[in-house]
């Protein structure tokens, strides 16, 4: 959870920003953009990793659409 400790440093200098730590922030900023990127790129590379085996990637087709269809009904609810 590297990441979010990152974003929330960012989101906490962003709110108590001056001129002076202005470039602070934007460290900040730059720095927490890259742990997320990261972050999204491990993710996707092991969902294409799983796709593309051969015994499994036809039943992981089948749990990623079943997983997008529960977080929509979730969204739905509220």
């Amino acid at each position: 959870m590297d990441e979010a400790k990152m974003v929330r440093e960012k989101k906490h200098l962003y709110y108590v920003f001056f001129d002076d730590i202005w470039q602070e922030y934007l460290e900040a900023k730059r720095a927490a953009k890259k742990a997320v990127a990261t972050t999204e790129a491990k993710h996707y590379h092991s969902v294409t990793k799983r796709l593309d085996a051969e015994n499994g990637g036809e039943l992981s087709i089948y749990w990623l659409a079943r997983s997008r269809q529960q977080q929509t009904a979730e969204v739905e609810k509220f």
